[in-house]
Formats: structure tokens, sequence, C-alpha cells
């Protein structure tokens, strides 16, 4: 199977970069880095992209990146429910309203400060 690509520049928020397109995904490119060459865009876009191209006709491929999320924090809300046991009305009613913070985050990132 051979490789598809296509390269071009492209621009945002006013800066060039090299777009390439190799096997239905899209790498940005703002520099020679990955390439081996100390080239910016700000430089020299057309130069860069030739540079992208000569790489690619020798058999270089882009390295896709890994992209780690970060999980959402945990809260254990068991507590809160065997102390609304005992309690009045109103605190029936405000404890699932604090429920519903903590797990949206909110209390968490307050409590982070």
């Amino acid at each position: 199977m051979s490789d598809k690509w296509k390269l071009s520049i492209g621009t945002a928020e006013g800066k060039e970069f090299v777009n390439l397109y190799f096997n239905e995904s899209r790498f940005r490119y703002w520099s020679g880095k990955a390439i081996g060459i100390k080239l910016k865009t700000s430089e020299n876009a057309e130069l860069l992209r030739s540079a992208f191209e000569l790489k690619l006709l020798e058999g270089w491929k882009p390295e896709k990146r890994i992209v780690l999320k970060k999980p959402k924090p945990v809260v254990n809300t068991s507590f809160l429910s065997q102390v609304e046991v005992g309690l009045s009305k109103p605190l029936r009613v405000i404890i699932p309203i604090i429920t519903k913070e903590m797990r949206s985050g909110f209390i968490v990132n307050l409590l982070s400060f």
C-alpha cells in the first residue's frame, strides 16, 4: 500500500504553517524540527514546505502524537447519603445540590485554591 499525502501552506491567527495530510490524517508544522531542519515558517514557509516534500519522497513518515486526557476527580458521596437520613428538610434539599456540584468539580476546584 502506498502512502497518500498532500502538502500545502495554511494560516492560523496570522501565522503560516505547513499543512500535511498523510493517509487521511492532518499534521501541522510551524518548524522543521520534526524532519531535523532548523527553519521556521515565519522565515520561509515555501522552503519549509519543499523540505517536507523532499523528506516524504525519501520515505519519511510523520509520527502521531499521543494525547493523554486527565481523569476527572473521583468524589466519594456515599457519606452524604448516610448523613442525610436524620437531617431536617432544608438539609435534605441542599445535600443533593452539593453532591451535584462536587461531581461537576466546582467545589473541588474551589478547595484547591
